[in-house]
């Protein structure tokens, strides 16, 4: 009576491993071709890994956080506000700093291309 059920040792289930430096140069230029290149968007991004593409020279009002490989292309693809809402309500973006400025540079589409959340770069 008494009897116990032998215990199994379980090692630990590691994260699939990411190629992160392709991973890394692949959302760099999904934020290139969405927001510009570094020198020319008003606004800092920090992406997984810890680092940060800033614009040199100025002082950025806010920060793009991108949480993990992927959440670009959930965010971006298909184009609409909706998608960055989700992206944003899964954790996957945040913004840190000044969300007045972050309203300010929002008011020509966040310097998404032309179409994009349906309004035109400009047009208000």
């Amino acid at each position: 009576m008494g009897a116990t059920t032998p215990t199994i040792p379980v090692a630990p289930v590691e994260p699939p491993a990411h190629d992160d430096s392709r991973s890394l140069a692949a959302a760099r230029a999904a934020l290139a071709i969405a927001f510009g290149p570094v020198e020319a968007r008003g606004f800092a991004v920090r992406l997984w890994d810890g680092s940060v593409d800033e614009p040199a020279g100025s002082a950025s009002p806010f920060t793009l956080v991108v949480r993990r490989p992927g959440a670009l292309r959930r965010a971006l693809l298909p184009p609409s506000e909706l998608a960055l809402v989700e992206a944003y309500l899964r954790d996957d973006l945040d913004l840190e700093g000044d969300l007045v400025s972050f309203r300010v540079e929002g008011a020509d589409g966040f310097g998404v291309p032309n179409g994009v959340g349906g309004r035109e770069r400009g047009r208000r």
